[in-house]
């Protein structure tokens, strides 16, 4: 799906009502690609892996950022210094959750390993 929404808009280049559903099935391919994105890294195990619901509000947070984002040419100096305070924040929150995932794993590790394992097919 991914690929048949990009292939039209770049072949095509819709305009109008056709651009904003192609924009549309283009986000919603997107969101199922990235569903599966824990997957693809943990081939096997089960279906709700940590890795995917991660992945998901990863990609969301840096798309929607992306997306939000003002046009380069009109980056004015208060909105770099609110790009660096986003950045700073945007760090620090990874490496909370980072240290926290650090510390659940050493706490329930092995609980959940044995849960996973059992649950596998």
């Amino acid at each position: 799906m991914l690929s048949a929404v990009c292939g039209y808009s770049v072949l095509r280049r819709p305009a109008g009502i056709k651009a904003e559903l192609a924009a549309l099935l283009y986000g919603v391919a997107m969101g199922l690609t990235f569903d599966e994105f824990g997957m693809w890294l943990n081939l096997g195990g089960s279906y709700w892996q940590r890795v995917s619901v991660d992945a998901v509000i990863v990609v969301s947070a840096v798309l929607a950022l992306i997306g939000f984002m003002r046009n380069i040419r009109r980056f004015e100096h208060q909105h770099f210094r609110m790009f660096v305070v986003l950045a700073v924040l945007f760090l620090g929150f990874g490496a909370v959750i980072y240290s926290a995932g650090l510390k659940i794993g050493t706490m329930a590790g092995d609980t959940l390993h044995q849960l996973e394992v059992s649950s596998s097919p």
